[in-house]
């Protein structure tokens, strides 16, 4: 009788602890979704050195999981200016990443993400030219 509620006790605990697991997964997956976690070498460096914009060499840091917001800061770009440009009409814009309206338009992320750099890369060789 004893060595039952032991196993029960123990498939308990068990499944407890797959459900906090998998929960935790979750958590940890929306965070890099969201860009929260950042990956070494990308743009995240530019972001946080207030004295210091992006440029138009750093174009080809931008990854699928930047927001908007996080480029519109990053390079100095017009809240509106992407939003216009790429034709967003997302109401979460400018806190939406690039894959998410990548999905939303139904289109390639790879191939969106190239979009994103050439606008963003338009508009620093506009501004870079008249200034």
């Amino acid at each position: 009788m004893k060595n039952k509620y032991i196993s029960i006790t123990l498939i308990i605990v068990i499944v407890i602890l797959l459900f906090l697991l998998s929960s935790f997964w979750g958590d940890i997956r929306n965070l890099y979704t969201n860009g929260v976690f950042v990956r070494p070498n990308s743009i995240h460096n530019f972001y946080h050195l207030p004295q210091k914009s992006a440029t138009l060499s750093d174009v080809n840091l931008i990854e699928k999981w930047m927001t908007f917001g996080y480029l519109n800061k990053s390079f100095n770009l017009p809240l509106k200016y992407l939003q216009t440009t790429l034709n967003i009409s997302d109401l979460s814009y400018p806190n939406v990443t690039i894959s998410r309206i990548a999905k939303k338009q139904n289109l390639s992320i790879s191939t969106y993400l190239e979009t994103v750099k050439k606008a963003v890369s338009t508009y620093l060789l506009q501004n870079t030219l008249t200034k």
